[in-house]
């Protein structure tokens, strides 16, 4: 029996290789916080990897924008799973009274190390009791989903056109 052949499924391959990508600035970030500029810089890096990959995807391949969409939203999958859990419980009114709700706060703050800089430039806002850096947390769990596609975007309509061989 022979293994499983990753060569054969590219899709999987960068969707792992996003959580890869994903983990290592996190990582980075972690080691950057103190130096503020520095840590700034890793998360444009990030968001200009995100949307080079997109348009790498799209450009170089004869792919549809709504495959790019799928693998960009399954890269952040986790987050946002966990930012519909919590958004869900914020609206139901269980997220105070429920102590899950806790656990998935650690999760998704530190799945979204990397925004851990932007932090301080966002006003002291609270909404509906949620501190305004927290919205931005759940938000980034779609946001990068949105750089990839955006990527992919351009790509898709500025493909590199092959010129026929004479």
């Amino acid at each position: 029996m022979r293994g499983f052949p990753l060569r054969n499924y590219a899709e999987f391959r960068l969707i792992l290789f996003l959580y890869l990508l994903h983990f290592c600035f996190i990582g980075l970030t972690v080691i950057t916080l103190n130096f503020l500029t520095a840590s700034l810089i890793i998360w444009l890096i990030y968001l200009s990897l995100l949307f080079l990959l997109g348009y790498k995807l799209a450009a170089h391949k004869k792919s549809p924008l709504a495959r790019s969409f799928f693998i960009g939203a399954l890269g952040q999958f986790p987050a946002i799973i966990l930012s519909l859990l919590i958004t869900a419980g914020i609206f139901s009114g269980s997220y105070s009274k429920l102590t899950i709700f806790s656990t998935y706060d650690f999760l998704l703050q530190v799945w979204h190390t990397s925004l851990a800089p932007l932090f301080i430039f966002l006003p002291s806002f609270s909404m509906l009791g949620i501190p305004l850096y927290y919205w931005v947390t759940i938000a980034a769990s779609f946001f990068y989903p949105l750089v990839f596609f955006l990527g992919a975007v351009f790509g898709f309509f500025f493909k590199t056109k092959k010129s026929p061989a004479y």
